[in-house]
């Protein structure tokens, strides 16, 4: 009986449609789901690089602050045609920092100034602020330390103790200020602090030009003004170098 169901054709070819059959599912259910399956692995790889984005933002934001307060000199360059918006964009950063960025807040309570009267840094005591100064400082303003390294927020204390100082001693024409080479530079309204070197000619002649300067963003001037005998009258060029204040010499910090 068995011999006669397998040689016969019409069992056979039952068979052989049930196998076929079987694999045909088999292929239509793995060709069905497949784009299902490649829908749920690109939205994972969409989650995955969503994730590695919001983390570069945080990483790339916690670097800016960071960078902004640790960069407190100015930008450099070396070639005679250096552009005015490159230095600027260090300057502005340092001028928002110490002059805008920090207007005036409300006067903290005793406890809390007690609690900060002392510099971390081996100043001393912190010197009273004159009710009239157009800034706040570091050491009153707690919440501008945040996610600053030690040394960004010791060069910003210094640069605080010597503005201070000047506007007791009725120096007032300035808005901030930063620090090149150690020293410190007001930021006073109507001066540009100018490094300049010189190139030897083909004909043996000298051209001096700008490798580096500092200003306030409000002066305004061109960079062809840096390099003219009769600048207009309403600038002040001072050379950097011999410029500038000695913080620790000028605040008797030892």
């Amino acid at each position: 009986m068995l011999r006669d169901f397998f040689t016969n054709k019409w069992a056979l070819g039952g068979i052989g449609y049930l196998i076929v059959f079987s694999v045909a599912c088999v292929l239509w259910y793995q060709y069905d789901i497949a784009d299902e399956r490649k829908a749920a692995l690109d939205a994972k790889e969409l989650l995955r690089k969503s994730e590695l984005s919001h983390q570069k933002i945080k990483e790339r934001k916690m670097s800016s602050v960071v960078g902004e307060a640790a960069d407190i000199t100015s930008a450099e360059s070396t070639t005679p045609n250096a552009e005015k918006s490159i230095t600027e964009t260090t300057i502005k950063a340092e001028y928002t920092r110490l002059s805008d960025s920090r207007e005036k807040q409300p006067e903290q309570t005793q406890e809390t100034a007690e609690a900060v009267r002392v510099s971390p840094y081996g100043f001393g005591q912190y010197p009273e602020v004159p009710s009239d100064y157009p800034t706040n400082v570091i050491w009153n303003n707690p919440g501008a330390k945040e996610n600053l390294p030690d040394h960004a927020l010791k060069g910003i204390e210094l640069i605080d103790r010597v503005l201070v100082k000047l506007w007791i001693e009725g120096d007032k024409n300035f808005r901030g200020g930063c620090t090149d080479n150690g020293k410190v530079y007001p930021y006073y309204h109507n001066t540009v602090y100018v490094r300049y070197a010189q190139q030897e000619m083909p004909d043996g002649t000298y051209r001096r030009y700008v490798t580096s300067y500092l200003s306030s963003p409000d002066v305004e001037y061109e960079y062809e003004d840096l390099l003219s005998n009769t600048p207009p009258v309403h600038l002040r060029i001072m050379e950097l170098d011999s410029t500038g204040i000695d913080p620790y010499q000028f605040l008797n910090l030892h």
